[in-house]
């Protein structure tokens, strides 16, 4: 029997996480003003792990 893995979700610290990896990014250089604007919001509004990871590929 196999199983699915399940997603991991999300803490509000995790979103902060992600959102201050995307500003080291931004100020890098790495990231555009649209860039980081639209990657920040999908970071506060991901709910799981893997729409947080898909924002920095």
């Amino acid at each position: 029997m196999t199983h699915e893995p399940v997603p991991q979700r999300l803490s509000d610290a995790d979103r902060d996480a992600a959102v201050n990896a995307l500003r080291q990014h931004y100020e890098a250089g790495r990231l555009s003003d649209e860039e980081f604007a639209d990657r920040s919001g999908k970071a506060l509004e991901a709910r799981v792990a893997s729409e947080a990871d898909a924002l920095f590929t």
